[in-house]
Formats: structure tokens, sequence, C-alpha cells
């Protein structure tokens, strides 16, 4: 998992344009492994580590977190867990929290709709005001607000963006 992310990053450095980039990079990696792997064993552990560790800590940018402020704190909130949990445990446990994280974000923002009736008593107007998103989950509510609306003889339903 890794060495997809450093290669992409290397790749987008390197001033990267198509996904032939990343086609030749793998392709240089497998030769080097396959014709020079006695070259490779000598390069120390700790090496590749440092090289892992400046990559990523490359990659945890200050622009990303002011980017996602756009669109929540919560959005900051589920990077900033994820990064430390990287950090605290491994990169793949610490990517599936914060996926895990998102995807209850994601069933939350799904299932929180909310309606509201508004009568005028002077006139015979209703409105609708409707709050979230509008699936399939939040069908019972859409159709009781709609039931709930005062329907005396000769009203009709108008629809107003």
């Amino acid at each position: 998992m890794t060495g997809v992310i450093v290669r992409s990053s290397a790749n987008v450095e390197a001033g990267a344009k198509t996904r032939l980039s990343a086609i030749l990079h793998g392709f240089w990696i497998l030769a080097c492994v396959a014709a020079l792997p006695f070259i490779l064993n000598r390069i120390p552990t700790a090496s590749l580590a440092a090289i892992l560790v400046f990559t990523g800590f490359k990659l945890v940018s200050p622009k990303a977190v002011r980017s996602l402020l756009h669109y929540g704190k919560s959005e900051v909130a589920i990077y900033v867990v994820t990064v430390v949990a990287i950090v605290a445990t491994n990169l793949l446990e610490g990517v599936l929290i914060g996926l895990g994280l998102s995807i209850v974000k994601l069933v939350w923002k799904a299932t929180h709709f909310e309606t509201a009736l508004r009568e005028r008593t002077d006139s015979q107007v209703a409105t609708v005001a409707l709050k979230g998103s509008a699936t399939f989950l939040g069908l019972p509510k859409l159709a009781a607000a709609f039931d709930a609306i005062p329907n005396p003889p000769g009203s009709r339903l108008t629809y107003k963006n």
C-alpha cells in the first residue's frame, strides 16, 4: 500500500501527466528486482523506512486541511483521526479506521432527513420545509409531511422552486 502512495507521489513530483508514468515506474522496479536483487539486498531497511516516513510526512499537508474546511469540520476531524491512527497503528489499520468513519458519516447524512410543516393562519397556504438528503430512507417522513397538509375542498398543491 505504501509503495503505491510513494510511487504516485514520486511520479507527480517528477511532472508525470498520464497513467503511463505509473506503468513505467512499475516496470523499472520489476526490472531492478529481477536483474539486480543482490544490490537491492544491500540497501539498509532503516534507509527505506526513512524514505517512507519522509514521503508520508510530505503527504500530510496543511493545504489539504484548509481545503477540507470548505466541506466542514467533520471532514477535518476524520482526516486528523486517520493520520493519528496511521501513526499509532499502521497504514492499513489507519486507512480502515478513516474509511469506517467516512462510512458512518455518510450513513448518518443519508438517514437524517427533517421535514417541517408551516401553515399561515391568515391564508390557505401551507409550506413544507425539507432539510437533509431526500433519499429513499427519508420517504416515510416525506410522505407523513405531505399527509399532514390540510386539504380543504377546492385546494390545490403547487411547487415553488
